[in-house]
């Protein structure tokens, strides 16, 4: 049992992640990385208002959730050329915003915390 079967519910969510992507040694231009899917238990709850504080401005007004599983997630990393996973949830597209690790060294708890952004197909933040 693991401790997010302690929350109220948790879903089993395909999350797609995309490989680094590189400069092709052949023609010299960028090509995005593979993309691949992954299945993921999260626990998936609102964001309150204090929560929603202390996020950026720049999503602190998009529609936003949090998130509990027990797998690291990728956010965007434009130094690293990683781009953030994604992933559906009642038929809206998320894309990992902010990730903590939340594990606990003493009593072996493992798990994170992350806050998803609602995207639309350009991956633009839906306000």
């Amino acid at each position: 049992m693991s401790v997010l079967d302690e929350f109220i519910t948790h879903y089993a969510v395909e999350v797609t992640r995309v490989a680094e992507g590189s400069i092709s040694n052949v023609t010299g231009l960028w090509v995005d990385g593979v993309s691949s899917t992954l299945n993921v238990d999260m626990c998936i709850q609102p964001v309150n208002q204090r929560e929603r504080l202390l996020l950026p401005e720049t999503v602190r007004t998009s529609e936003i959730i949090k998130v509990y599983h027990a797998v690291p997630l990728n956010i965007t990393d434009d130094r690293a050329n990683i781009k953030a996973d994604t992933f559906a949830y009642n038929g809206n597209k998320y894309a990992i915003f902010s990730t903590a690790n939340w594990n606990d060294g003493e009593y072996d708890i493992k798990y994170y915390k992350s806050f998803a952004v609602m995207i639309d197909k350009d991956g633009s933040y839906v306000k």
